[in-house]
């Protein structure tokens, strides 16, 4: 684990061992971690000029523990599949953020 995953563990709140913590904490990330799922397609584009383009699109779902999934898609010229991974993974952050938010308000 790196130095700031063992950074993360020391400031773990609760009664758990180190041990404990860090396999808490090894759990989070494992979940947060790749793209669940990704779509990719290719499509050609007819510009006024009369020339052919080949655009790229991709569809990225991060995590499937809740549903529906939320996820990136972009298509343009000027994205790439990283991007729009990260966008994913963004959306994932964001769900769970507000959900922490209502249960911390008791909404949910």
């Amino acid at each position: 684990m790196a130095d700031g995953g063992r950074q993360t563990c020391e400031e773990f709140k609760g009664k758990l061992s180190m041990e404990e913590k860090r396999e808490k904490v090894r759990g989070y990330l494992g979940i947060l971690g790749p793209c669940h799922s990704v779509l990719e397609v290719c499509f050609p584009l007819k510009r006024d000029s009369g020339k052919y383009v080949m655009i790229n699109g991709w569809r990225a779902q991060h995590s499937h523990h809740r549903t529906p999934c939320k996820g990136g898609i972009r298509f343009s010229l000027d994205v790439s599949l990283d991007e729009v991974k990260a966008l994913s993974a963004l959306m994932t952050l964001n769900v769970l953020l507000w959900m922490s938010l209502l249960v911390v308000l008791k909404l949910v």
